[in-house]
C-alpha cells in the first residue's frame, strides 16, 4: 500500500509517499505517521489507513514518523501503533532538548501501560519534525533509520542502536571493531520505545548488567539532532525491513528517475525479494520554493 501526495502551495513545493507493506509476515506490526504543512495525517490503525486533519497544526510544519513493533513480542503492532498515537498528539518540535523530554515522557507512559517483564513489547522509532527553512530535529531510537539524499548522494544520518553502537560511545571497543560490526546486518538492538533498554546503561557500579531496565539511553547529537534539508534533497525515514534481508547493506537504490513514485514501488520489489520482515517507509522530497 502507498499513499503519494504532492503539494505546491504559495511558498513552498514538495511531494511525500508513505508505503507499508506486510511482506512474509503474517501480521504488519510497522506503522507510520506524516502530517503535511496544511496537518492533513495519516497512519495505521490495525493495519488500515486512518486520515485526518489537525485543526492547530502550525502551517507550514511537517511531521514524518516511523514505528516498528518488536517482531516475537507480544502486542508489538499495538505498540508501535500506540507509539504513533502518542506522536499524533504531540505538538510539533523544533529543538532537540525538548523533543528528547518529550520522548521520554511519551516512553515511561507506555512503560507502564504495556510493562510484561521481558517480554515488555517496543517499537523503533525514526522521526522527523520539518520547519519552513528546512530545519529539521530528527530523533532515532531502535534501529529504524533515516537516510538523507543531497547532492546525489544517499547518506545514512542515524545510527542503530546495537549493543556495539554503545559499546564504542563507551570506549569498549576499537574503532576496527566497531566499523566491522557496522558490515552486518545482524546485530540486534538493544532499546525500543515502550520496551526499555537492555545492557547499555551502566549501574552505580559502572557495570551494564543485561538487566531489563525502563529506562533509556538518548543522546543529543547522536539520537536527537538537527539536519538541514536543503532544495532538492530527500528524506527517507524507513523500517528495517527495508535492508536487513542484505548482509552488506550500503544505502538505498540510487534514485534515476524523477517519478518518485515509481522508486518508491521499486524499493519495496527490491526489499521484498530478500527480506523476512515487513517494509515501511516515508519518502519527503523538498523541491524548495516555487518560483
Amino acid at each position: 500500500m502507498d499513499t503519494i501526495i504532492s503539494q505546491s502551495d504559495s511558498d513552498l513545493q514538495w511531494q511525500l509517499i508513505a508505503a507499508s507493506e506486510c511482506g512474509p509476515r503474517e501480521e504488519n506490526q510497522d506503522n507510520y505517521l506524516f502530517i503535511t504543512n496544511k496537518g492533513q495525517y495519516e497512519h495505521l490503525v490495525n493495519e488500515k489507513k486512518q486520515t485526518g486533519i489537525l485543526e492547530n497544526w502550525p502551517k507550514g510544519h511537517t511531521r514524518l514518523v516511523i514505528a516498528d513493533g518488536m517482531g516475537g513480542h507480544n502486542n508489538g503492532r499495538q505498540a508501535a501503533e500506540a507509539v504513533v498515537n502518542a506522536l499524533l498528539k504531540l505538538a510539533f518540535q523544533s529543538e532537540p532538548q525538548a523533543l528528547s523530554n518529550q520522548l521520554n515522557l511519551i516512553h515511561n507512559r507506555l512503560f507502564e501501560q504495556f510493562h510484561q517483564g521481558a517480554r515488555t513489547p517496543g517499537s523503533t522509532l525514526v522521526m522527523a519534525d520539518i520547519a519552513p527553512n528546512g530545519k529539521a530535529v530528527i530523533a532515532n531510537i531502535g534501529d529504524s533509520r533515516a537516510y538523507l539524499y543531497h547532492k546525489k548522494t544517499w547518506k545514512l544520518i542515524t545510527r542503530d542502536h546495537s549493543e556495539a553502537e554503545f559499546a564504542y560511545r563507551d570506549n569498549e571497543i576499537s574503532e576496527a571493531d566497531y566499523a566491522q560490526s557496522l558490515l552486518h546486518n545482524s546485530n540486534r538492538i538493544v532499546q525500543a520505545m515502550v520496551f526499555g533498554s537492555s545492557g547499555i546503561i551502566a549501574n552505580k557500579a559502572g557495570l551494564k548488567t543485561r538487566q531489563h531496565l525502563q529506562e533509556l539511553r538518548i543522546e543529543l547529537e547522536k539520537d536527537v539532532f538537527i539536519q538541514t534539508i536543503k532544495a532538492g534533497d530527500i528524506l527517507m525515514l524507513a523500517s528495517d525491513g527495508l535492508w536487513s534481508g542484505k548482509d552488506h547493506y550500503a544505502s538505498p537504490l540510487p534514485v534515476t528517475t524523477a517519478d518518485l513514485s515509481s522508486y518508491a514501488k521499486q524499493q519495496i520489489e527490491n526489499a521484498l525479494e530478500t527480506t523476512r520482515d515487513n517494509v515501511s517507509f516515508v519518502i519527503y522530497y523538498f523541491a524548495g520554493r516555487v518560483l
